[in-house]
């Protein structure tokens, strides 16, 4: 057992169950070991979720800077990124749903960094979009 297979496991579980109607003996159960082998590799269970968390989003900026950096119109870019977000979402519905539920406070402190990396990409996207003239094309 590895941390990824924790990570798998409780995003399974978090899935099924929702981040406070989940406990570690459930993810324990789904990784088929005891609760204190658990604890060896992870302190709680909002560290799982904020490492689930964490996940998701670099998945997510990965994507957008990977096509940020490309040399395409923005209007392409912009479409590549919605597209390529809509689909690791879907491909990703445990860790989606994490996401769209934002279940405790403490995801802030993991989301804010990340959402305005997000947001940072998108926006200047749409502003060469704007400012090549391309706006009122579509």
């Amino acid at each position: 057992m590895n941390r990824d297979d924790i990570l798998d496991a409780a995003a399974q579980v978090f899935r099924q169950k929702g981040f406070h109607g989940a406990s570690m003996s459930d993810i324990a159960t789904a990784l088929d070991v005891q609760k204190p082998s658990l604890y060896h590799h992870v302190k709680s269970k909002q560290e799982i979720l904020l490492a689930l968390l964490d996940r998701a989003l670099g998945m997510l900026v990965d994507h957008i800077a990977a096509i940020s950096s490309q040399t395409l119109p923005p209007d392409e870019k912009l479409r590549q990124m919605i597209r390529g977000y809509l689909s690791a979402l879907a491909a990703n519905a445990d860790l989606a749903k994490l996401y769209a539920e934002r279940t405790c406070t403490q995801i802030q402190a993991v989301e804010e960094p990340a959402l305005w990396i997000r947001n940072h990409l998108y926006h200047d996207v749409l502003a060469q979009r704007v400012s090549s003239g391309c706006a009122g094309n579509r």
